[in-house]
């Protein structure tokens, strides 16, 4: 009977120090999503509907702004904002300091490193709990790109 695992020792192996490091590895395409629905797109013949790698990065942005993080053991304790953290604070105006350094923070821990920056917050309180978050992310070939998501509520 034949060995069924192997003997010889032709395994390569790369040694760390030759793996980059920290470089960026560009945008990711994915498959679009509808967040109004919950559903992935699909076309006129019920096939998935691709995202771009720029549209891709724009999703996974909104997606992390609309998390709570430590909310959900699927994601890492980096992936999303402190929502209770943010609400417990007294008025708007703090409110909106700790959304901006939250946000920035989620969005620039990226494993890709997708992100150069986060700027141009605006916010449109929705009710007490819940703000409607617009910003631009700058993408690492200097896209800008407008994200524009719900907190709370």
């Amino acid at each position: 009977m034949a060995n069924l695992f192997p003997t010889a020792n032709n395994i390569m192996t790369v040694p760390l120090d030759n793996l980059k490091q920290n470089t960026p590895v560009g945008y990711k395409r994915s498959l679009k999503f509808d967040y109004d629905t919950g559903d992935f797109v699909r076309d006129g013949q019920h096939r998935l509907v691709s995202a771009s790698g720029v549209e891709a990065f724009k999703q996974w942005c909104e997606n992390c702004i609309s998390t709570d993080r430590y909310a959900y053991s699927s994601y890492s304790t980096d992936f999303g904002i402190n929502l209770d953290l943010i609400m417990a604070l007294p008025d708007k105006a703090a409110q909106e300091i700790m959304l901006k350094k939250e946000i920035t923070e989620a969005i620039m821990a990226d494993d890709y490193k997708r992100a150069k920056s986060v700027d141009d917050f605006s916010f449109n309180w929705i009710d007490t709990d819940a703000v409607e978050v617009e910003c631009t992310v700058t993408g690492i070939d200097n896209a800008e790109i407008d994200i524009k998501a719900t907190v709370g509520g």
